[in-house]
C-alpha cells in the first residue's frame, strides 16, 4: 500500500535501536502539511529555480525567510549565518546542495531539520554531514540528523530521469562502505573510528576549516559514539528510497 500511486511516504530517522516508522499521506497534501508540523517560524533553504514551484505551499505567516543557495563555500555560509532571520526550524528543499546547506544552518544554530528531496540524485537527505567547500576542497562536517525525510512521489517522479537514476552511484558507494565498516571492525579499528571527534568526522582532515566551526563541531558531536550504527541504517534507507523512486 505504501508504494501505491495515491500515497506518499515519510521516512523517520532511526533513534538508537527504535524501528523505522513509515507513514502514508494522501497525494497533494505532503508539502502542504509541513507548515502544520514544523516549529514556527521556519527557514526554507532551497534553490532559485525550485522556490516558485513551492512558494504557495510554504509561504505564509509562519515563514521566517528563504535562503536561496548560491554557494557551498564554508566561509561564505558562515558569513550568511549572521544575516538569517530568527527561526525555530529548518526545511531543506531540493537536491544535494540545498539539503547540505540546510544541514549546515541547522547544525550551526542547533535547530531541528526537516528534509524534502526533490530528486534521488544523492544520499544528502539521509546523511548528517554537510558537504561544503574550503579553498576548493570538499569538507564533510556537522551533525544534523533530520527529524524526518519527506519523500513526495509526485515531486520525485517529476524530476529528470537522469537525476533520479544517478543516485544509484551512491547506492553502490555505500554497499562498499558497509564492507569497509565490517573490515575495520574485524581489524579492531572500529572503536578508534567512533571516538575521534574531529579528524574522522571531517573526512580528509580539519585543515582549512575555520577554528570557530571546528570548535562548534566538537561541542555538538562529543565523542560521536554510535556513529557507525546510525550511518549503516540510514544508508539502507537510502538504498530503498533511491531504487523505488528512480523506477528500478
Amino acid at each position: 500500500a505504501l508504494l501505491a500511486q495515491d500515497f506518499h511516504v515519510i521516512l523517520l530517522p532511526v533513534v538508537d535501536r527504535a524501528p523505522l516508522c513509515l507513514l502514508a499521506i494522501p497525494l497533494e497534501r505532503l508539502v502542504e502539511e509541513l507548515p502544520l508540523i514544523l516549529p514556527r517560524p521556519y527557514l526554507v533553504v532551497t534553490m532559485a529555480d525550485l522556490w516558485p514551484r513551492f512558494e504557495t505551499k510554504l509561504a505564509g505567516p509562519h515563514l521566517a525567510g528563504v535562503h536561496l543557495v548560491m554557494t557551498l563555500d564554508l566561509d561564505e555560509l558562515e558569513g550568511a549565518l549572521g544575516g538569517l532571520p530568527a527561526f525555530r526550524g529548518v526545511i531543506g528543499l531540493g537536491g544535494g546542495q540545498a539539503l547540505d546547506v540546510a544541514k549546515f544552518f541547522a547544525w550551526r544554530t542547533r535547530r531541528p531539520l526537516f528534509q524534502v528531496p526533490t530528486a534521488t540524485t544523492v544520499n544528502a537527505p539521509f546523511g548528517h554531514r554537510a558537504g561544503l567547500r574550503t579553498k576548493g576542497a570538499v569538507r564533510y562536517l556537522g551533525w544534523a540528523v533530520p527529524q524526518a525525510v519527506y519523500v513526495d512521489f509526485d515531486v520525485i517522479q517529476s524530476a529528470p530521469p537522469a537525476l533520479n537514476r544517478s543516485g544509484v552511484g551512491d547506492v553502490l558507494c555505500y554497499h562498499t562502505a558497509h564492507f569497509d565498516w565490517r573490515l575495520a571492525d574485524r581489524l579492531g579499528e572500529r572503536r578508534a573510528i567512533h571516538r575521534e571527534p574531529e579528524a574522522r568526522t571531517l573526512r580528509g582532515g580539519a585543515e582549512g576549516v575555520p577554528p570557530r566551526v571546528l570548535a562548534h563541531h566538537q561541542t555538538v558531536t562529543g565523542d560521536a559514539d554510535g556513529l557507525g550504527r546510525h550511518d549503516f541504517i540510514t544508508q539502507r534507507i537510502t538504498d530503498h528510497a533511491v531504487l523505488v523512486n528512480a523506477g528500478f
